[in-house]
């Protein structure tokens, strides 16, 4: 008889002899996006999701890092029916309007290029044309693909008749049409969701369940917290340490809106900077997602919405006010659960590092398998993420602003700069080095975009000039920058219309 049972279990499939339950707590994007991607890493996997459409979704639009392009290729998601089912656009860089208090603008496209204007084509390197470029005066945006997405081009061109991509792209989106896609996709591929809110979290370190105002009891062996700001278990469960930013980043608030589009559309997010903070604006088919970013201490909602409407020239709806603070937790891993996107800290919106760092988290457990991924490991990983986007985000507020209280505060480099990024800075560009590649390799940024941040804030010219002149970069570069001018204009020719191609080509 025993034979026979072990002959039974030895032949039962793997999926029912290890038919882990996956529970993920909130919907929106970050949830769907979690579901779809444990349901495709890990099919033998049992994966539910509990949302409340009473709470909705967060945001007025959204903006992507590449890692989204990828991820949904690796989800085997179709590009267009994603595009058309979430007016989504595309993006190839990212445009900052006055960040010098003088109406200025910079343009940082730093994504891979076609190869007509890539540096790398003619022996170089984008890093050093970039520095060659404002050591002598030559504005980056009027080169390659930074001139070529002023010209609201999609990431296509008809190059001998033939639909050619011309650069690496991500997306801009809208949120709340993303999030309804995602569970649209998720729950045809099997995962199960539950209407309703948590009531409940059952288990000390390792949670065993969680009920739901439904009276429904969820048992589960892991689960992601995608709660948001509620941040139900990394939180208010687990109650663990807290790092917090706002030394660095003091913008604490957002009063989000929608505007309307133009005919033509950006291939790019737009951040314009206010007095006491930001504005975003984010293209998708049918409106742009907005707001402004502020410091609540220094200027209240009421105030912030006026500074915007003078500066539109007309009214604006405020869908809400958004009260944040810059941080994250100290572990995003414990017991068995993860906290993901807004329920593990939240930086502010600058440059799409919400998404994009789960999407990273997303790899890190893909390498290992989610019962076999060393927690602390996976910890420090995040964290020296964290660290990475704090050290960002933090460059493009290094301008010569001192029109207010808040540009004021933060040119104080011994109080306001991440003590990495200023250690790093100081070591190797302030001394006169310019080791660009250096500073990268410290705060785990590319050195291109780091170039456009010092160009587009005039930071560092000095110090780019001197490097030129050491390493003989002038020449070198001239005869490559030429071949770059000759061939932008040739592929902003060839280039398809942005809106052409969304309503033409997919």
């Amino acid at each position: 008889m025993l034979s026979k049972i072990f002959f039974i279990v030895n032949y039962l499939p793997l999926n029912i002899i290890m038919n882990k339950k996956i529970f993920i707590l909130g919907g929106g994007t970050a949830g769907w996006l979690t579901a779809l991607f444990i349901n495709k890493t890990f099919p033998e996997y049992q994966v539910s999701l509990l949302e409340s459409e009473e709470i909705g979704v967060l945001g007025a639009g959204e903006s992507t890092l590449m890692p989204f392009f990828n991820l949904l290729k690796d989800l085997d998601i179709n590009e267009n029916e994603f595009i058309k089912e979430t007016n989504s656009v595309f993006k190839l860089g990212s445009y900052y309007g006055n960040w010098s208090g003088d109406e200025s603008f910079h343009v940082n496209a730093t994504l891979p290029g076609h190869g007509m204007v890539s540096p790398e084509t003619y022996g170089g390197n984008m890093a050093d044309y970039f520095t060659f470029c404002f050591a002598n005066n030559i504005d980056i945006k009027t080169r390659g693909l930074t001139k070529y997405l002023l010209h609201n081009k999609s990431p296509y061109a008809l190059i001998n008749n033939k639909v050619e991509q011309i650069g690496a792209y991500t997306y801009q989106i809208n949120a709340q049409l993303t999030a309804k896609y995602f569970r649209k996709l998720a729950q045809s591929r099997g995962v199960i969701r539950y209407e309703g809110k948590a009531t409940k979290i059952n288990g000390d370190t390792i949670i065993t369940s969680i009920e739901d105002d439904h009276n429904r009891i969820h048992n589960f062996d892991f689960v992601f917290d995608c709660s948001g700001f509620a941040r139900l278990i990394i939180g208010k469960h687990h109650q663990t340490p807290w790092i917090d930013y706002t030394q660095h980043l003091p913008v604490d608030s957002a009063i989000p809106f929608f505007l309307p589009i133009e005919k033509e559309i950006p291939s790019y997010s737009s951040a314009i900077a206010m007095k006491h903070g930001w504005m975003f604006k984010l293209p998708t088919r049918e409106r742009y997602g907005s707001g402004y970013v502020f410091d609540s201490n220094r200027v209240s909602s009421e105030e912030a919405k006026e500074e915007v409407v003078k500066r539109l020239g007309h009214d604006i709806d405020i869908i809400k006010n958004i009260k944040f603070r810059a941080g994250a937790y100290e572990r995003a891993w414990v017991g068995n659960s993860i906290a993901f996107c807004l329920a593990g800290g939240f930086l502010e919106p600058m440059t799409a590092t919400n998404i994009g760092g789960m999407i990273f988290q997303f790899e890190k457990i893909k390498q290992s398998g989610l019962f076999n991924t060393d927690v602390n490991e996976f910890n420090q990983y995040t964290k020296d993420m964290n660290t990475s986007f704090l050290n960002l985000v933090f460059m493009h507020y290094m301008t010569h602003r001192q029109d207010t209280d808040f540009w004021k505060y933060l040119q104080n480099k011994n109080e306001t700069y991440p003590e990495q990024f200023r250690l790093a800075l100081e070591k190797h560009i302030v001394r006169g080095r310019f080791d660009i590649k250096g500073l990268s390799d410290v705060i785990s940024q590319p050195a291109d975009k780091i170039i456009t941040l010092f160009q587009g804030n005039d930071l560092y010219k000095k110090q780019a000039i001197e490097y030129c002149a050491k390493y003989r970069l002038n020449e070198r570069y001239k005869m490559i920058d030429a071949q770059i001018v000759k061939n932008t204009e040739t592929l902003i020719s060839a280039g398809i219309d942005h809106r052409d191609y969304l309503e033409n080509y997919i």
